[in-house]
This record gives C-alpha cells, structure tokens and sequence, in this order.
C-alpha cells in the first residue's frame, strides 16, 4: 500500500517527500489561508505562489488541496468577488503545480465554486474528507452523486472513517460494496488519527476551528477539550488511549486486503520532525519508541505517557477488534484496554500535555 501523507513548505521536508516519492500515492497540503480555509487551526500564513512553487518540485505523488474547513462565513458563500478569488487561486494551483482535486467537507462550498467556475471545477476532483465519516457505502455514493451534480470531477478514492480500522468485519463488508458499485475508486485508511471512538466531541470540535478561521474568533479548542472535552476523558482514564482507533505500523497487514493507500496525518503536531517520524515508521511497518510520538491528537499525550511500541503484544490489534465498547456500561464491561495499559504504559517523571503549537488559549 502507497501512503497518503502531508505536505508541508519546508525545503528540508520537501526533499524527504522527493526520496520517497515511490513509496507515495499523493500529498495532501493547506494554503495557510483564511480565504481557503481547512480543518486545522491556521498557525501561520503562506503565501500562494510560494506553496505552488513548492508543489511543483514533487514529481510523482498526486497532490490534493485540503479545503475541508466544517463550514464557512454565510456571506462568503454568496460573495461571488470573494468565491472568484478562490477560483483564481485553484487555477493557479491546476496550472501550476498540477494539483488534482480539492478535499471538502463543505457541500455549500462546492456549489459556490462551481457557479463562478464551472469550467474549473470540471477539472477538479473533489474528494469527500474523512471527516464526512465515510462508514458506510450508501455515504460514498451519496456524495458521489452530490459531486457529480456540482460539476466538478469524480473522486478516483476517498479515505474511509477511522471507526473502520478497529471493525474489520464491518470494514470488509463495506469495502466489497464499493468494490461492486464503484470499481475504480480507490479506498484508503487513516492510521494514526483517532482521538476517542466515535468521539461525542468531534461534531462541536470541527465547528470551533472552522469558526476560529473566521474574522474576531481565535482559536481555543485546546482550552476546551482540556477543560470539556476528549483530553478530559483520556486524562480521567488514560486507558481510553487504546480504545481510540488508530492502526500502528505494525498492523497494516492486518487491512491490507481492505485498503488501496494508507492516510498519515498531523500538519500542525511538532512540524516536519513529526511527520518525518510518522512516515518513515508507516513505510517500513515498524517503530521502536514511545507509540504516541507517531499519533496525531493523542500525540498531545506524548509528554504524559510513555507507551513503549515494540513493547506491545504481537496480536495487539486482534485482542482491540474484539471489543465490544461497553466499557463501563455494564458490570461484565470490557477491561481489554484497561489491562494494556496497565501493563505497558508509564507516567513519565513530571508529566505535561503538549500543546497545540501558538495556540492562544
């Protein structure tokens, strides 16, 4: 399996990307712009022509525009200046960086676009975000339909939700369908995001940062999920780190007949040393240190909680696919995690969570 990983406009980290380019089925990048804004707390700002010029330098991966932001301002859907200004710069990102389609998230966003660009939009795939929740194979088809009605170019693959990695079965199932209904898309798998199980937060969560892209919000979502939220309850019971559905390099054979590419994350967690780590670890199915220096959102737990990798049983995954999440419903409840974590990760000495990056909170 080819990877899916982020792209990030740093010279060092451009060349990593260019030696692995074979290992690679495509790069997937932000513009650091409010303008076109993502699903991650905008850190910094980029200039355009910079980020193109950059892009341009990757030879072989296909490359995808993350504008996946929840939602975005109600008046800018209808400010047709301010969707042409968009237009232009994905024109700049097809022409000059032969960029291949856009991740969305927002269905008002794609007929925005389309209406002040269909010519554009025509050449443009428009991949649905793993953040649709992609878990069942009506969903694919549903937003399928919806792209082809906005003119844009049908999706080649799309990233399944990450609550399949740990429901094989299910996962299996779905995968024939699409493999029935739609032959040529290709199916891949987030491995190493997945904070809690079906996360009761991630609706609000998703919200917040797109509002906090918005003119007089900031952004403080780290803030709220410390106090309210997913780091909350992990903290409260760490063991809940197993129970999140990530897929360690380790198990990728175990999906490897449900998966065409496999999706890495974590634009904003520690930079291109993180990356670096995460995507070297993923290409070769193996990492011999703290498990959660390669997980993005409870990477946050990295400073807290040493999980030795090489440490954890070879049927690691088997023993978490056989949960039934009734964890602290019923008396008879599951305490898999519960033992691994108690026999394999460590408080560290003086422990603290890491922060998102600049985050004024």
């Amino acid at each position: 399996m080819l990877l899916d990983v982020p792209f990030l406009p740093h010279a060092g980290y451009l060349d990593f990307l260019a030696e692995n380019a074979q290992e690679l089925e495509s790069v997937h990048f932000s513009l650091y712009s409010d303008l076109l804004a993502d699903a991650r707390p905008a850190l910094e700002r980029r200039d355009a022509l910079e980020i193109a010029e950059m892009l341009g330098r990757i030879v072989g991966p296909d490359k995808y525009l993350l504008l996946n932001a929840a939602f975005h301002g109600e008046a800018h859907y209808h400010d047709r200046e301010r969707m042409r200004s968009v237009a232009n710069l994905l024109r700049l990102l097809l022409e000059g960086a032969e960029v291949r389609g856009l991740i969305w998230v927002d269905a008002y966003l794609l007929r925005a676009l389309h209406d002040v660009a269909p010519a554009l939009c025509a050449h443009l795939e428009a991949v649905p975000g793993v953040n649709r929740l992609l878990d069942h194979e009506d969903k694919v088809t549903a937003l399928l339909g919806f792209v082809r009605e906005c003119g844009f170019k049908q999706p080649s693959r799309v990233i399944l939700d990450r609550s399949l990695n740990r429901r094989p079965t299910e996962l299996r199932r779905v995968r024939e369908a699409l493999r029935r209904r739609h032959p040529d898309l290709r199916v891949g798998l987030l491995a190493n995001e997945g904070c809690l199980p079906h996360c009761p937060h991630k609706p609000s969560h998703d919200a917040l940062i797109a509002l906090g892209h918005l003119s007089g919000h900031a952004e403080r979502t780290f803030a709220l999920n410390r106090d309210f939220g997913c780091i909350r309850s992990v903290l409260e019971k760490p063991e809940r780190l197993f129970s999140s559905p990530f897929l360690r390099p380790e198990d990728l054979d175990k999906v490897e007949d449900c998966a065409d590419l496999i999706k890495i994350c974590g634009r904003n967690n520690g930079g291109p040393a993180f990356l670096r780590r995460a995507v070297t670890a993923y290409l070769d199915r193996s990492y011999d240190g703290n498990l959660l220096d390669l997980l993005d959102t409870l990477g946050e737990f990295a400073d807290r909680y040493d999980v030795p990798n090489a440490s954890l049983p070879a049927n690691f995954y088997d023993q978490l696919t056989l949960c039934h999440g009734m964890c602290g419903l019923s008396e008879s409840g599951c305490e898999r995690c519960a033992a691994l974590f108690r026999a394999h990760a460590r408080l560290r000495p003086n422990p603290t969570l890491r922060p998102m990056p600049r985050e004024d909170a």
